[in-house]
Formats: structure tokens, sequence, C-alpha cells
């Protein structure tokens, strides 16, 4: 919100290779980008003007969008980030909790409403510094992206100012399916078709654990809102099993597929 107050950009991904943005509220088509050569599996926006996308051509595009309210609202493409060996499934960012949820904040509580939009924006953009910088108002922190891919690994990186990844991170004996940072970015999720879920530390990708129990492919992860740095590891990640479920509605009966998603902030 703090880059954009109005909040009615919405882009999508498609099997035709392009990435398009568009304004929620009109409905119409502000601007498309190209450079990917196959099906974008993935997105994330960032809180530096920055647009994530992934796709099956193994890359990782950084688009560099202009601000709202520009004379012509585009994008074009920043870098190019390279290094999986396979398709890339799954996009998460240490800051998508607060670019998410904007200036409201449920443990501070400040649920809003904001007396203007600019005081709103204001709260938002400080949110964002603290996100980065460990909880200080100031310092040299930076978005750090990590992705996920079929060739079992991931990597985390610092998409803002470099092209080259931070670290590589490896363990996970089958495809990585799913990603997800706990909202003050200490802790990073990872969820895969070899039935476990590995908890990584956000900041450094360093191993932390290895969560096991499922006897099926884990498809999601989902950390919860009130993970902060006082909290255990132990509640760091709620996981969701393959396993199909069959129930009947009715007169309806419909397979059901276990779904996980990350609880929002009440103002959405």
């Amino acid at each position: 919100m703090h880059k954009n107050p109005a909040c009615e950009r919405l882009a999508s991904a498609s099997k035709d290779s392009t990435v398009k943005v568009w304004n929620a509220r009109t409905g119409r088509c502000l601007f498309s980008l190209s450079g990917h050569t196959d099906c974008v599996e993935a997105l994330r926006w960032g809180g530096a003007g920055l647009l994530y996308s992934a796709s099956r051509d193994r890359t990782i595009k950084v688009w560099a969008i202009t601000d709202a309210g520009a004379a012509s609202e585009a994008g074009k493409l920043a870098r190019t980030l390279s290094g999986h060996g396979h398709r890339v499934n799954s996009l998460a960012l240490n800051c998508e909790y607060v670019c998410r949820t904007g200036p409201y904040d449920r443990a501070a509580g400040a649920l809003g409403p904001f007396p203007s939009t600019e005081l709103a924006a204001a709260s938002a953009a400080e949110r964002y510094a603290k996100c980065l910088n460990g909880g200080a108002a100031t310092g040299k922190g930076k978005e750090m992206l990590v992705s996920g891919s079929d060739d079992f690994s991931l990597f985390l990186w610092s998409p803002t100012d470099s092209k080259a990844p931070v670290t590589r991170l490896v363990g996970h004996q089958q495809a990585v399916n799913d990603l997800a940072f706990s909202p003050d970015g200490r802790y990073l999720a990872s969820a895969s078709f070899d039935k476990k879920v590995k908890v990584w530390d956000g900041r450094t990708g360093t191993f932390v654990a290895t969560l096991t129990g499922h006897v099926g492919a884990v498809y999601k992860v989902s950390t919860s809102p009130q993970l902060q740095a006082r909290h255990c590891t132990a509640r760091v990640v709620a996981s969701v099993a393959a396993s199909i479920l069959t129930r009947t509605c009715g007169r309806h009966t419909a397979r059901v597929y276990p779904r996980a998603t990350t609880p929002l902030c009440c103002f959405l």
C-alpha cells in the first residue's frame, strides 16, 4: 500500500507465457509483460516497486513497475534470475505478510480506520521497513525472495539488487511444491512431494528442522499470523497432506483436495 495507496492493481499469469497487470476496479488491462518462454507458474508483488514471476522455463523474472498514477503505467524487465535445473513452482517473499496487510497490525492494535490515505500509506511504509530490518525502523534490510523447483532445491535471492543467488537450499528428495515465510521473515517453510516439510532460517537459508508425519505428498504450507520471534519453532507451519477426501454434498459426491490459505488481516 505504501507504493500504491489505491490498491487497484492485479497481476495474472498464464499458460501463454505472459503476465498481465490489470486495474481491478475498472477491469482494464494496463499492460502485458512478455519474456518467459513457457507457462508462468507463480507471481509475487514486492514492496520495492517490483513484481516477480516464476516459470516452467526455469527462470524467475524481476519486473520494475512504474508508480501508480504515472503518465504511462508500464513494466520493464529489471533482471532474470537463473540457476534452477527444472521448472520453478513457487515463490515467497520475506515481506509478503506486511505487503498484504499494509498499515493494519492486529498485534499493535492498528485496525483502522485511518484518518486519511496518506497516514495509512505512511504506516504501511513503516511496517515494511521494520519487516526488512528485523523490527528496527531504519537499516539496510532488503527484500528476500525464495524459489522452489522440480529440481528438489530452493534458491534464496536478494532480487532488488542482484541476479546471483544468496544460497542454494538442498535436502528435499522430490519436487518442492510450496513455500511460506513467517510474518516476521525469520523462518521459511517448504513443502515437497517427499512427504516432508522443512523449516529454514529465512535470512541465511540455514536448515532448521524437518517436520515428518505425512504419508502423502505435501502440497501446501501456511504460517500463523501470530508467529513472532518469541514463539517456538514448532508453531512455524501448518501443512496439508496430499490425500484425496471424498464427501457427499447434498446430492453431489465431490472429491475434496485439501488446501490451506494464509490467514488475512481483517481489512481484506
